[in-house]
């Protein structure tokens, strides 16, 4: 989601979008056919356990079970990558923000796609995985050419890369009968690349990354409000964001140029270079996002240290590499939605304690364990806020006296 693009979804050239990012990102490592289908099939094996081994660390068997029986699992290339997230992102801008063609110069849509174009060409590079919330998704008519998730189809020389065997959605078992909260997308180029530049265990890593996503997919089954929740809440604060351009001429322009600055600061790394005034309703808002968020991520942390060597027997060398590389701009064990807020609001300053959600949970699972821990997806009002985040102590208190 970009919470820095305040516009009705049909006001950003969608097609436009799709077309630019998947023209110009590159498609990944060129790699040997058996390599490329090596990584895929692992992908899709660890994607399958690996809600088991959450269940069992978290003791949230059900749940895990749920998420394993209904998890809708893509494993995808680049352009894969950006078909998903143009659709999603385009799924959770307000209808409520209404603007007249009157109020929108001709040429903006489009500027508006070109913005988009660049800022998912360059997560697209980045991402490992995700999971995202199942929400009722509008069907789009995309007539560019590129990845056909659905389908599994590749136009192009992508044959030559990882990306062109890695197209395709997992067979899900069960998933006729029971409803999915979560889409786990696995971005196999991408994968490949980083096990690569940080010299990784080949079996491990896959299966490090996929299970880092199937926590978050054990979330969502654990607590079937949360999707909601989350995606609720991030179209409320892009809402509230919205400029009214019959009102303010020249804030829908200004804003739309502040989203190149936000692109430029994402790919350079820095992400605190702009600035953005909320009034105290948008920061409550804002903390309720980013504490829920900060539980949920330091959850997936938590998780992350119930794997033993015997196991995983690069967990550690994974985890020290992986922690050196999220210091260097690669969006590993962070949700999507906190990456696009994080990066395009600026609010790395604000929310430097963001980090404490991984502290919060492992102090929570020393004093009440990780059945403890789970107590805060049973609503809503059990979530940790942004205090308590920073004081664990305090919300053990409130919630288990």
């Amino acid at each position: 989601m970009i919470p820095r693009l305040p516009v009705h979804s049909e006001r950003i050239n969608w097609s436009l979008a799709r077309r630019i990012a998947q023209t110009l990102t590159p498609a990944g490592p060129r790699v040997a056919a058996p390599q490329r289908q090596a990584t895929v099939d692992l992908l899709r094996r660890s994607a399958h356990q690996a809600p088991q081994w959450v269940g069992e660390i978290t003791g949230l068997n059900e749940a895990a079970q749920r998420a394993q029986r209904c998890l809708d699992v893509k494993i995808v290339d680049r352009a894969g990558w950006i078909d998903i997230n143009t659709t999603f992102i385009r799924s959770l801008l307000p209808d409520s923000i209404a603007l007249s063609a009157q109020d929108i110069p001709g040429m903006l849509p489009d500027l508006a796609g070109v913005e988009v174009a660049a800022l998912m060409g360059v997560l697209s590079t980045r991402v490992l995985g995700q999971v995202h919330p199942i929400i009722d998704e509008p069907a789009h008519d995309f007539s560019a050419s590129g990845t056909d998730i659905a389908g599994g189809k590749v136009s192009g020389d992508a044959e030559q890369n990882i990306g062109g065997c890695v197209v395709g959605q997992q067979e899900n078992h069960g998933v006729q009968t029971c409803r999915s909260h979560a889409r786990m997308i696995l971005v196999a180029p991408n994968v490949l690349a980083t096990r690569d530049e940080l010299d990784l265990d080949m079996m491990d890593f896959p299966s490090w990354v996929a299970l880092h996503e199937a926590t978050h997919a054990v979330q969502l089954a654990q607590a079937p409000w949360l999707a909601q929740y989350l995606t609720g809440m991030t179209t409320r604060l892009i809402a509230s964001l919205g400029p009214q351009p019959s009102k303010a001429p020249h804030s829908f322009v200004r804003r739309m140029n502040s989203v190149t600055d936000a692109v430029r600061s994402l790919a350079s790394g820095e992400s605190d270079v702009l600035s953005l005034t909320l009034n105290e309703e948008q920061w409550e808002l804002l903390d309720s996002l980013m504490s829920a968020m900060a539980f949920l991520e330091g959850q997936a942390e938590a998780v992350m240290d119930g794997i033993h060597p015997a196991t995983m027997p690069s967990v550690h060398r994974i985890r020290a590499s992986v922690a050196s590389a999220r210091h260097t701009g690669i969006p590993m064990g962070h949700s999507d939605i906190e990456t696009y807020i994080r990066k395009i609001v600026g609010i790395d300053t604000k929310y430097s304690q963001y980090s404490q959600g991984t502290i919060f949970a492992r102090t929570v699972i020393s004093h009440v364990g990780h059945e403890g821990l789970a107590a805060a997806l049973a609503s809503p009002d059990q979530l940790p806020t942004m205090r308590e985040i920073s004081h664990p102590n305090e919300w053990i208190e409130r919630i288990h006296g």
